[in-house]
């Protein structure tokens, strides 16, 4: 079922399925479409009004941060229908869905009829008001937008949720862990007591760091306080070719990944516990904090499986992921897709 709200009421829509609703939109010529959902929903909603979009010849751009070759094999859209812009000379094409990333759009010289921007099926990387900006920029005076991420671009407009019905559990809302202790030279008892816990039930640990430096400096404290906590400690940096740390951590039973590489995907890792120390470091946005929080893929509530936030003092970019994520949960809670 799907879910309106405009101008802060939220109303039930009728029976029809999130694609029609969406359908409906376009037919209307609605200018600005929210749809909400939680990171990593590769369910197709778009393939009806792609369909509709071909028949009357409109002209389509589907923006998405990842390598469009990532978008065929999720399989977001049919292959057939995929005309990829990369190349400074590549042009758009009516009858296919044009796609390419945020940063190769702002060089398009077209208008189009139809945009989806999707921050749900790669890294979120750029602020609302780019996003917004860019799309306002593309779009023709009576085209559609739809920006498809975990909160409103649009302010003030329709918004529809498209709740992941393959997750039944709730996704892990972030637990904030405030110390007094200079992280980069010790970590609280607390934490270690956190880490040891971890190991002993045969847990992987993921601690992502705002930088290479940091990385170096946790990790080497980690590895240096003694073998009582594990000798299973590796560190992954951003831009390092060799992954034998990485593939050990993978292979090990449990272990201690520190790292600032927030691309590598763990989908596979169970049961897995993420931690984010310095998490008050200017290099974490809110969009970073949810993304790398979402890398938790609980398949049970039985794992706990959980995230924490390790930092000086509390952040408004950490309360804004916490509320996000609440207000997911509290949508898959509402429409019954959650269960204990």
């Amino acid at each position: 079922m799907s879910f309106i709200k405009t101008n802060r009421e939220i109303v039930e829509a009728s029976k029809k399925s999130i694609e029609d609703t969406i359908l409906d939109g376009a037919k209307k010529k609605l200018h600005k479409i929210n749809i909400i959902s939680a990171l990593n929903n590769k369910k197709q909603i778009f393939n009806k009004v792609f369909n509709w979009c071909f028949k009357e010849s409109k002209k389509i751009l589907y923006i998405i941060n990842t390598d469009i070759e990532e978008v065929k094999i999720l399989g977001l859209i049919n292959k057939i229908f995929i005309n990829s812009i990369e190349g400074e000379n590549d042009i758009a094409y009516t009858g296919k869905v044009n796609i390419c990333t945020h940063s190769r759009a702002l060089y398009l010289n077209e208008k189009f009829d139809f945009i989806i921007y999707d921050e749900i099926n790669s890294r979120p990387i750029y602020s609302n008001e780019s996003i917004n900006k860019l799309m306002e920029y593309l779009c023709n005076n009576y085209g559609t937008m739809i920006s498809y991420s975990t909160e409103p671009i649009f302010h003030n407009e329709l918004i529809l949720y498209n709740l992941r019905k393959d997750k039944q559990v709730p996704i892990a809302e972030p637990r904030i862990m405030v110390t007094r202790v200079n992280i980069e030279e010790e970590i609280p008892m607390s934490v270690y007591e956190y880490l040891e816990w971890s190991i002993n039930t045969n847990k992987k640990v993921l601690i992502y760091t705002p930088d290479d430096e940091k990385t170096h400096k946790v990790y080497n404290y980690l590895s240096n306080i003694d073998h009582k906590l594990t000798k299973n400690i590796f560190k992954d940096i951003t831009g390092d070719s060799d992954k034998k740390e990485l593939s050990k951590f993978l292979l090990a039973e449990y272990g201690i990944l520190v790292t600032n590489n927030y691309n590598e995907n763990y989908y596979g890792v169970h049961p897995l516990n993420i931690m984010i120390f310095f998490a008050d470091n200017d290099n974490f946005n809110y969009k970073d904090l949810v993304y790398i929080s979402s890398k938790i893929n609980r398949r049970s509530m039985a794992e706990r499986e959980e995230v924490i936030f390790l930092c000086n003092s509390e952040t408004e970019d950490m309360d804004r992921c916490k509320n996000i994520l609440r207000e997911l949960n509290k949508r898959a809670w509402e429409e019954g897709v959650l269960k204990l």
